[in-house]
């Protein structure tokens, strides 16, 4: 836990009057002993999935057929889901217990779960009805009643899964997993935290255990929120998007910008990817997300400083400053982060930290912090490394974050190296 050791600009005020400003708190401290200062993640969590999702809208004849392809490696899980809303449907389901379909599940070689049964020894298949999930609790638009259907050992090759559904029109999600196989999909984006100018690079892992999958297919498709999506762009394997080695299995885009008029906040992230390993056929969607940070504030590049200073009654401190290009007026927080040695994860020794935070109004500003020497005088002498961060509280968002590094032995301060 960061110890605090000075709370308020009050207390600053004998040693440091220039920090002060109408409104301003300012807080000062030094990192309990062992904790870290981690790098900035500048991409989403990888994420891993051995899932397929299909969205299934009515055709007139109120009859669909979905084909899910097994690699044969694993049980299969194939869950039915009738959606109250479903990206592009025409037609919206009610979410309630009639939407149920009536399911048949034929496997590769011709055998049959019939829609009245509820087990098959010929596929090994079983079927079990959900009826107490509470979507509500996670905010998800689907039925309280929903169906799976387990296969205990699934055979190579394409199931179909033929549904009849209710002549009303609802719309299904199909989601099938095939939880022990060793094709994986791994997903990301970055950056996780972006600007309007910023470029959004999409990242696809097709993994066969250890080993890439080459001659793949991967799509994305990204949604504001809970929205429908507003793009689909393609992913490359070609060693010319920023993915690594050509045909390594590792696929990724570059999106300039996102679409004229397009919200910020939170995006989804929707990858559907395709292809065979060896003879075998395989589809898998994975996901990710990143915030698309509204144009408030941003800290103009390169103009980031520390610099060790004296006061007129002889105390020394380390300055830490920005300029800060405000657009929308409101209370914004000035985060400094001081690291010293670097660990093998990336992480940085814990040193000192301080947060300013005060109201600003438009235009050009400059934001500054002082900490006192003696919290980092030891590790300034061989050379500290200070993240600095600058967060909307009203209105909210990241509005940018740099990085220098600092030495006693320097004369003034370096600017910042990492990005705007």
């Amino acid at each position: 836990m960061k110890k605090i050791i000075i709370l308020t600009s009050t207390l600053l005020l004998s040693a440091s009057p220039v920090l002060l400003g109408a409104g301003r708190n300012v807080q000062v401290g030094a990192f309990a002993e062992g904790e870290t200062v981690a790098p900035i993640d500048n991409k989403a969590p990888v994420a891993s999935s051995r899932n397929f999702v299909k969205f299934v809208t009515p055709s007139d004849s109120s009859r669909a057929s979905v084909d899910i392809p097994s690699t044969g490696t694993s049980g299969l899980i194939v869950w039915t889901i009738p959606m109250a809303s479903v990206p592009g449907a025409r037609r919206a389901g009610s979410g309630s217990e009639s939407d149920v379909p009536k399911s048949q599940l034929r496997s590769p070689s011709g055998k049959v779960l019939a829609a009245e049964s509820a087990e098959s020894t010929d596929v090994r298949a079983r079927r079990f009805a959900i009826n107490d999930f509470s979507p509500e609790e996670f905010g998800l638009g689907v039925s309280r009643q929903q169906e799976v259907l387990h296969v205990d050992a699934a055979e190579p090759g394409i199931y179909t899964l033929d549904l009849a559904m209710p002549a009303h029109g609802a719309a299904y999600a199909v989601v099938t997993a095939e939880p022990d196989s060793p094709i994986a999909l791994e997903t990301w984006a970055a950056p996780l935290s972006r600007r309007s100018s910023d470029p959004i690079s999409l990242h696809a892992r097709i993994q066969n255990g250890t080993s890439g999958v080459a001659g793949g297919r991967v799509v994305a498709q990204l949604a504001p929120g809970n929205g429908p999506a507003m793009m689909s762009v393609d992913l490359f394997d070609d060693g010319k998007h920023q993915d690594g080695a050509a045909n390594d299995g590792h696929f990724a885009a570059q999106i300039v910008s996102l679409p004229k008029g397009a919200p910020t906040g939170q995006w989804s992230v929707k990858f559907d990817a395709s292809g065979t390993a060896g003879d075998t056929a395989f589809l898998r969607t994975g996901s990710s997300g990143f915030v698309s940070e509204p144009d408030h504030a941003r800290l103009v590049a390169g103009n980031t400083r520390a610099e060790a200073v004296e006061s007129e009654n002889g105390e020394r401190f380390l300055r830490v400053s920005c300029v800060a290009q405000v657009e929308q007026p409101g209370t914004y927080r000035f985060d400094v982060l001081v690291g010293g040695d670097q660990n093998p994860d990336g992480s940085r020794a814990g040193v000192a930290w301080a947060e300013s935070t005060e109201t600003l109004a438009t235009g050009r500003q400059t934001l500054s912090v002082d900490i006192p020497m003696n919290l980092v005088a030891g590790a300034a002498r061989k050379g500290v490394n200070i993240d600095v961060r600058l967060l909307g509280l009203d209105p909210m968002g990241v509005a940018g974050r740099e990085t220098i590094d600092f030495s006693l032995a320097q004369r003034g301060g370096q600017g910042a190296k990492v990005r705007e």
